[in-house]
């Protein structure tokens, strides 16, 4: 192991939905070339410990370090690091209207367009490099990062709000039955159902009142954040101009390496595509057939 390349740190990553403890204090390494699987019975934190790995999932405490990068922290752009990240979800939710060849390709074209958008974002950031664009820059980054967050959290509560209010409309319906019926082993067996949905509208209203505190923290912390106070404080310090300097630099060359890298991306797709095809046109026949047959 010592040879090989963390791609993946988790480190005492816990996760609550409320009073709820789904992830407790969990520890793994996944290095470069790996393949790991992770196994366990239905609903024993499988699913979301994946969805924390890209944070599709706010961690509760912990962290999780990609490619050197905390992704738990606020000062991190998401969205940039998980282009280095490949997730394949449990509904595939492929495109009717493409071929699976277009399917395949569809998420790197996207990726090269984004990666086109990052070099012409880093030639912007470092036209606009000074103390005042610095801090401006680094702030709107906690601070869209925040109020993504806050848009999660208002989701999850609108999504689970409409399952609160239809298991609500279940126990109506349950507790008319029970009031209408004379059979003790009816009821007996209402009773349990009814004890169910309890304990699921319990549950839900856990994870709704987690998310109304998340809501809570991130608003407070758009306008008192410690991260705030220290960017402030880089920059105005000494050793700022050196830093811009570098950071200019650093713009450079991720600018160089992104062009290399798409070059080398694109020769490498026309070798797999032409290598694949003879595959791909076998499958694009059964796709048709499959299509076919559904409809």
């Amino acid at each position: 192991m010592q040879d090989k390349k963390a791609l993946i740190e988790v480190k005492h990553l816990t996760k609550n939905f409320g009073a709820l403890q789904v992830l407790n204090d969990i520890n793994e390494t996944i290095y470069e070339g790996d393949i790991d699987v992770i196994i366990g019975p239905s609903g024993g934190g499988k699913s979301t410990f994946l969805r924390c790995l890209n944070v599709l999932e706010d961690p509760t405490s912990g962290q999780i370090v990609f490619l050197g990068n905390d992704l738990t922290d606020l000062k991190i752009d998401i969205n940039v690091c998980r282009r280095n990240i490949g997730m394949v979800f449990q509904q595939f939710n492929l495109f009717e209207n493409l071929t699976v060849l277009d399917n395949i390709m569809l998420a790197p074209i996207i990726v090269e367009k984004s990666r086109h958008k990052v070099i012409i974002s880093n030639n912007k950031k470092a036209s606009l490099y000074s103390v005042d664009a610095y801090i401006k820059h680094n702030i709107n980054i906690i601070k869209n990062a925040l109020f993504d967050k806050i848009l999660f959290e208002k989701e999850k509560i609108e999504a689970n709000t409409i399952k609160l209010e239809k298991l609500n409309d279940s126990v109506s319906i349950i507790n008319k039955k029970i009031n209408n019926t004379s059979n003790e082993t009816e009821k007996n067996m209402l009773d349990k159902k009814l004890e169910m949905i309890n304990g699921k509208i319990k549950n839900l209203e856990e994870i709704i009142n987690a998310s109304k505190e998340s809501i809570s923290t991130y608003t407070s912390s758009m306008d008192s954040n410690p991260k705030i106070d220290e960017i402030n404080q880089i920059a105005k310090s000494n050793e700022f101009k050196a830093l811009i300097n570098s950071n200019l630099e650093k713009l450079k060359q991720k600018n160089e390496e992104i062009i290399k890298y798409n070059n080398l991306v694109i020769e490498k797709n026309k070798l797999i595509i032409e290598k694949n095809k003879p595959l791909l046109d076998k499958i694009e026949i059964e796709w048709a057939k499959t299509k076919t047959e559904i409809e």
